[in-house]
């Protein structure tokens, strides 16, 4: 199987790249005008309709993952296991949907408010690998956007993907606020409710004309975001 993403292994615009320190030949590079795909790209050869939900949270094809390195490593941590051309997702394994359901039954204790499926119906899932978390939660009503960064686990999304859950890549790297050297402008004891509408000490070194200015942009932006997600949540909650 051909394994190609037009903005992903766009190999020329890469290529002009003046520096991957940070993970930039991961991130959309896609091909100039007039050089892009402009067809239907075919099925690949030998790959076959994915096998349907609620099945496919315990397997998938395995003609239809490309890169098969991710499943010799997992397959050590009993969350995988190949048997008759599929790819099976063991009940027993550390990943399995039966233990993130355990899981997510720890979180709803800890955050009873959380109530998946009818307060919290949308979930961003980072570094969520085969999807597994993300498929718990389907079975909950709640949507999850599984986001992997490309590696050398390419598959991974693939294997998400596969299962149902709705996933994609994301240069995780470059999108990393580097941490200050000196460990007290951090703030790493400042509660949770203070980190979420107090701008921390670090983002003082952005360039703008004065503190307050600084300060006042994040509140304003917390502020602005806060506003949006609650009329959203009325949205939903008005729909169920």
């Amino acid at each position: 199987m051909v394994y190609y993403v037009p903005c992903l292994d766009n190999a020329e615009g890469i290529g002009k790249l003046n520096s991957t320190e940070n993970g930039e030949n991961y991130e959309r590079h896609c091909p100039e005008a007039n050089k892009g795909l402009d067809c239907v790209i075919p099925r690949p050869e030998g790959y076959k309709i994915p096998i349907p939900w609620p099945q496919s949270q315990d397997e998938v094809w395995l003609g239809n993952v490309c890169h098969k390195g991710l499943l010799e490593n997992k397959s050590d941590e009993n969350s995988i296991r190949i048997e008759g051309g599929k790819v099976i997702f063991p009940a027993g394994g550390p990943k399995s949907i039966p233990e993130m359901a355990k899981y997510l039954d720890t979180i709803s204790q800890m955050v009873p408010d959380i109530s998946f499926g009818q307060n919290t119906k949308v979930v961003l899932d980072i570094g969520g690998g085969i999807g597994s978390f993300g498929a718990s939660l389907l079975e909950r009503n709640a949507s999850t956007l599984t986001i992997a960064p490309k590696d050398a686990h390419e598959n991974q999304i693939q294997l998400a993907l596969e299962r149902g859950v709705p996933a994609m890549y994301v240069p995780i790297k470059a999108c990393i606020t580097p941490i200050p050297e000196s460990g007290s402008e951090y703030r790493a004891n400042v509660t949770w409710s203070v980190r979420l509408h107090n701008p921390p000490i670090r983002l003082q070194s952005i360039r703008i004309d004065s503190y307050i200015a600084r300060k006042e942009l994040f509140k304003a932006e917390s502020k602005y975001w806060y506003e949006i997600t609650l009329r959203i949540a009325s949205k939903l909650g008005s729909n169920t």
